[in-house]
């Protein structure tokens, strides 16, 4: 079998995240809670992200998607809180429930 990777998810529940003992420790990779729904932005976003990079992590964001919100909107939100750029890890989308869109 390969090696695997290493990877965290992180979002403001976590708090403070030491990224360079997560470097110590084998962690390659990481993808942070950018959105959620069509409102919310995770507060530690900005933070993780800086942080991660600061400690040369690979870095990817995420959207929490929220089943019974417009999805489009939710695009929009997500990609205006996660700002992509260059370099960083494909976009992920995080469906934990079901639900019925009403629009």
């Amino acid at each position: 079998m390969p090696d695997l990777l290493k990877g965290i998810d992180v979002y403001h529940g976590d708090g403070l995240i030491d990224y360079r003992r997560a470097v110590s420790g084998g962690v390659a990779f990481v993808f942070a809670k950018a959105s959620e729904s069509s409102e919310n932005t995770d507060p530690m976003y900005h933070q993780n992200r800086c942080g991660a990079r600061k400690a040369q992590i690979e870095f990817g964001a995420y959207h929490f998607f929220d089943a019974d919100a417009d999805p489009i909107r939710q695009a929009d939100h997500f990609l205006h809180a996660a700002q992509p750029a260059d370099g960083d890890l494909l976009p992920v989308l995080d469906i934990e429930t079901a639900g019925v869109f009403v629009g």
